[in-house]
């Protein structure tokens, strides 16, 4: 037990290293999403070292670009503002695209704000984007097929996914079906849907 302790606190410590170590914006690789008749450019944060940097350093934002947070499996979700200069609303999101419940962060505060359920989805958006938009809990807000397939990939097959990861890399502007393929083709046939 103690050893499993051990190693618990040392995965800790060298993941708060890594964010602390953070001092710059990360680019991480985007794909489209539809929000009704909006396209979101939505940035995947789906290794916990992503989720932990998020959008922190950055000091500006397009208004229609954001991050979507993709976690293993649905569960209470809680997000600060740590490092992060700007104002951000975000979106808890279920499992079938609706909006579980909405809330407005402020800049550089480590205030916690929750997902009212348990949900594997969250969205970071310039503050205000939701409301200006109408979108409230409860409203379908982006189809989740296409991002399951990034999290199967990436949680059932880790190091299968990071060579798609790297493959696509060159090309920030992949299409989401190319994204899809290429996702496709590293998850293993047992594992797939």
């Amino acid at each position: 037990m103690t050893c499993i302790k051990a190693l618990f606190i040392s995965a800790l410590f060298v993941a708060n290293s890594a964010v602390l170590a953070q001092d710059a914006p990360q680019k991480l690789r985007s794909i489209p999403l539809t929000a009704g008749m909006h396209v979101i450019q939505a940035e995947i944060a789906i290794t916990p070292e992503q989720r932990a940097i998020g959008l922190m350093h950055r000091k500006t934002m397009p208004t229609n670009n954001g991050m979507l947070f993709v976690f293993e499996a649905p569960e209470p979700q809680c997000f600060w503002m740590r490092n992060t200069l700007l104002p951000l609303s975000i979106a808890f999101i279920a499992d079938d695209g609706s909006v579980v419940n909405i809330a407005d962060m402020q800049p550089m505060t480590e205030t916690s704000h929750c997902s009212d359920k348990p949900v594997r989805y969250a969205l970071e958006m310039n503050q205000g984007w939701f409301a200006k938009r109408g979108i409230k809990a409860g409203t379908k807000l982006i189809s989740i097929s296409s991002v399951d397939l990034i999290t199967k990939a990436n949680y059932q097959d880790f190091q299968r996914f990071q060579s798609v990861d790297v493959a696509m890399a060159g090309d920030a502007e992949a299409t989401l079906p190319a994204l899809i393929e290429a996702v496709k083709a590293a998850i293993p046939n047992d594992k797939k849907a």
